[in-house]
């Protein structure tokens, strides 16, 4: 197998040039806010190193239980009364899908603000981290077969960004745990440009059945990722997943065209929201239009 690495500018969807646009985001936030290592703690940089290195992290016992289970009620909630402005079927009808959980579900902003969060994508990303999309989401079983994030990926948001998974229920790996293959942050075939979707087959036979990882935790856990590695999230046999995902990034995420075109839609937050929130906080919304 020839590999590309990340030493190599075409490890990359918009090479060179994307590295070059990506390292000035960078220094400009570092700029922006000069006391960003103040946010990193030995523990940060210890998560961040191992997330570097395979991908992911899973930190046990991270949530209290009680605030998560006042966020899994309500959107529950809102997911029953199916409001068609906030409550989406996607990807075929396959996730029930909340929109712009920062704004719908005013809750999710305590989990956003979660210092220790903070940490670790300061840590990962070397400059002071800002929200840039998030998705809040219940799969439940199925007969339509694999698609979409149902099959192997990588995301392309950015150069580097860092992506926070909260399970509102204990997941198995018969009710649909994220999964990563370890090491696809590290190095990829050189012909992973010929598709974005890869299937079980394809990515057993390049990386080995041994890299690939289930990721099943326990109500209450986080586990942490770099999805610039291949990953998917497994259909569900049974039972029900509902999960929030949290990106941390540079800059306003990126649509499909990269740095050659608009960056993708912000995700919100309610005015009264923001107001509430201490203005050494504010800089992680930074990348979210306030509405």
């Amino acid at each position: 197998m020839n590999w590309i690495t990340k030493n190599n500018a075409n490890f990359y969807k918009d090479g060179a040039a994307g590295v070059d646009w990506y390292n000035k985001q960078v220094l400009k936030r570092r700029e922006l806010y000069p006391n960003w290592q103040d946010l990193c703690t030995a523990e940060s940089d210890e998560i961040a190193k191992q997330v570097t290195n395979k991908g992911y992290c899973i930190i046990k016992n991270f949530w209290d239980l009680s605030l998560l289970d006042e966020i899994r009620k309500e959107t529950l909630g809102i997911i029953g009364s199916s409001t068609p402005e906030i409550v989406r079927n996607v990807q075929g009808g396959r996730h029930t899908q909340i929109y712009m959980p920062t704004k719908n579900v005013p809750l999710i902003n305590s989990l956003v603000l979660e210092p220790k969060i903070a940490s670790i994508a300061t840590s990962f990303l070397n400059c002071m981290p800002g929200l840039g999309t998030t998705n809040l989401r219940l799969s439940k079983v199925h007969n339509l077969g694999p698609s979409g994030t149902n099959m192997y990926h990588r995301d392309f948001n950015s150069i580097k960004f860092i992506k926070f998974f909260t399970y509102f229920n204990d997941v198995s790996e018969d009710n649909g745990p994220f999964t990563y293959v370890e090491s696809s942050n590290t190095k990829l075939p050189s012909n992973w440009l010929q598709r974005h979707r890869w299937s079980d087959k394809e990515i057993k036979a390049i990386y080995g059945e041994n890299s690939i990882k289930h990721l099943t935790a326990n109500y209450g856990d986080l586990i942490v990722g770099s999805t610039n590695g291949f990953h998917k999230g497994e259909m569900l046999k049974k039972g029900q997943r509902l999960m929030l995902t949290l990106n941390y990034t540079t800059h306003a995420e990126l649509g499909d065209p990269g740095i050659y075109g608009p960056p993708s839609s912000r995700h919100q937050i309610l005015k009264e929201t923001y107001e509430n929130i201490k203005d050494d906080k504010k800089a992680l919304y930074d990348f979210i239009e306030v509405v």
